[in-house]
């Protein structure tokens, strides 16, 4: 059952999957003369709609209606009913439209919170807990997609960051953390900025021009300079080696990510708050 609950049906094989399970059966119930075939069938019409949703539990429900017709009325000739017997049609027209109702929309609805559920978990697993930023493992699927595009690579990381731990407190750290981030999305996009470790991000965005880049990059740093924190103020600055090129394949990227990690401390040793670009070497 469990691996029929995570079956992928398109809706032509949800309804044959709903008929043959009801075809299987009726016959059976008929055959073994099942003094009330009803408790059977609803069963089997409830599992349709739990497997297949609403288009396998309509064709369910019409199946079993039709049988429901067919073994209570005189003669098996559809049409023809003894007051009693068309009370259990009507009464088991009604059982099916309530069932369908109830339970095939309870279960939409647990499709749908599980949908959504699922949507949030593979978020929160892309992203970093603490920046809301993407994290090692969105970059690690990211990664896949660099090869073949000319791209800017960046490793960067905060300034003398453990001073904000050290002199103020774990929190100002975090705060800092969190402003940093939100800088990197608002210049660089959503989908190019990572948090890969501690106070160490990657940016990886499509090449356009040298200028416009610059451009980004400077306008980044003057915000951070002038960050406000309950009063006071805070110059946030960052180090960055960006590596330019266009990878062949995963190993090119490895190779692009170890020389922007190098161009990186170069940036450093130069006297920090400053971004050193260089082209991709193989």
């Amino acid at each position: 059952m469990k691996k029929l609950l995570n079956l992928k049906l398109n809706i032509c094989q949800r309804i044959l999957l709903a008929a043959l399970l009801t075809l299987i059966a009726i016959p059976l119930v008929y055959f073994l003369k099942i003094p009330n075939p009803n408790l059977i069938l609803f069963l089997v019409l409830n599992i349709s709609l739990v497997i297949t949703g609403f288009p396998g539990g309509m064709v369910s429900a019409i199946l079993v209606m039709a049988y429901s017709c067919f073994f209570f009325s005189t003669g098996h000739d559809f049409v023809t009913f003894k007051p009693i017997n068309l009370q259990k049609v009507m009464v088991t027209a009604v059982c099916i439209v309530l069932d369908i109702v109830l339970l095939g929309t309870m279960y939409q609805e647990s499709r749908k919170t599980l949908k959504q559920k699922n949507e949030l978990l593979e978020e929160a697993l892309g992203r970093d807990e603490l920046t809301h930023i993407k994290n090692r493992r969105a970059f690690r699927d990211f990664f896949e997609t660099l090869p073949g595009h000319k791209i800017f690579l960046c490793y960067l990381d905060i300034d003398h960051f453990k001073r904000f731990n050290d002199d103020y407190s774990h929190e100002t750290g975090d705060a800092v953390l969190k402003i940093f981030a939100n800088t990197l999305i608002s210049w660089f996009g959503y989908d190019h900025c990572f948090r890969v470790s501690g106070d160490e991000f990657v940016i990886a965005i499509p090449f356009t021009s040298m200028e416009d880049f610059q451009d980004k990059d400077r306008q980044a740093r003057e915000a951070l300079r002038k960050i406000t924190m309950d009063g006071k103020q805070f110059a946030i600055t960052g180090s960055c080696g960006c590596i330019i090129g266009t990878p062949e394949n995963a190993e090119d990227v490895r190779s692009m990510l170890r020389q922007a990690d190098k161009a990186l401390h170069e940036a450093k040793e130069g006297g920090r708050d400053r971004i050193s670009i260089q082209q991709f070497e193989k």
